[in-house]
């Protein structure tokens, strides 16, 4: 009979740092790979997508190798955001937490790894995406803790989820401002995670190493060196700075039905679909003739200008 796995079914890792589960990983996949359809630097393409445009502009800019922020995937990974969102939106108001927690976990990742979406010039839509992620967030672990659920019981992965939201929130408030959702984040990690039982300890270990071994011989090699650096780092716990009272903070900002209803004005008030071409994000669904015009080949100077 073999031996009884670590890691419980249902939850796997993305990489070292990050233990999450199957329905969120598969949707993190997903999500990168429209993403990949939607990149025209993958394209050999280059699309503005700016509400102030004209055809003078677009080519001053690239033939002086300007760098403008108004890109096409800047705005396609915010379709991307918008649809997720809207998904976690029904489920946590449809009180299907479980759904809602795993979509949450997903965008939580995929918002970080493809965050050229707060490069856009719409600085009121990135602000108003972020604060309705964080709305969402909390208004999900509250509603998990009133039903006596917020655990690692039920959720396996949780505090790598409070991990990264509150490490998210931390560098959106360095680069763009926002809320102190990581303060909230922080002060249910403390409360669930502080007095972590060896065992427990034990268990997380055993699970890293059970992740790590199914891998091939050098990717091991190489992650158990990474792994010896973070070692070595001396840090303060992710939830350091959580003080207990933040845990019911009565922000307006993380009430969702508010926070929805803001966000869903704003978007009411942007175009949905690309200002450039088609009108379609995925560019493989473009034809050549339509993707021509963008290509880096019919534009001025040399590819390595853009």
């Amino acid at each position: 009979m073999p031996p009884k796995s670590a890691i419980p079914a249902g939850y796997t890792f993305l990489d070292v740092e990050t233990f999450i589960s199957k329905k969120a990983y598969e949707m993190v996949e997903g999500l990168l790979k429209q993403a990949a359809n939607r990149n025209p630097d993958a394209f050999d393409m280059y699309i503005y997508n700016g509400l102030h445009f004209t055809n003078a502009f677009y080519f001053i800019c690239l033939s002086r190798s300007t760098f403008v922020i108004a890109d096409f995937y800047s705005y396609a990974i915010l379709d991307l955001i918008d649809k997720t969102l809207t998904a976690a939106h029904s489920k946590i108001t449809k009180k299907d937490y479980d759904e809602g927690y795993y979509i949450l976990e997903a965008l939580t990742i995929f918002i970080d790894r493809e965050s050229e979406w707060l490069m856009c010039d719409d600085d009121e839509r990135v602000e108003v995406t972020n604060k309705v992620y964080a709305a969402a967030v909390i208004t999900l672990m509250r509603a998990l803790d009133k039903d006596g659920r917020l655990d690692v019981i039920h959720f396996p992965a949780l505090e790598c989820f409070l991990k990264g939201v509150a490490r998210w929130c931390g560098e959106m408030k360095d680069n763009v401002g926002g809320s102190d959702y990581d303060l909230v984040c922080k002060a249910i990690g403390r409360r669930l995670f502080k007095d972590k039982p060896e065992g427990d300890v034990a268990i997380e270990t055993a699970r890293v190493e059970e992740w790590i071994n199914g891998l091939k011989a050098t990717e091991q090699a190489e992650l158990r060196r990474e792994m010896k650096a973070m070692q070595k780092e001396a840090k303060k716990p992710w939830y350091a700075g959580g003080k207990s009272h933040y845990e019911h903070s009565s922000n307006p900002d993380f009430v969702l039905s508010r926070m929805w209803k803001e966000y869903k004005q704003h978007l009411a008030t942007v175009p949905k679909k690309p200002l450039r071409g088609p009108g379609n994000w995925d560019i493989t669904k473009w034809t050549a003739a339509q993707r021509k015009t963008f290509e880096f080949a019919g534009l001025p100077g040399d590819e390595d200008d853009y």
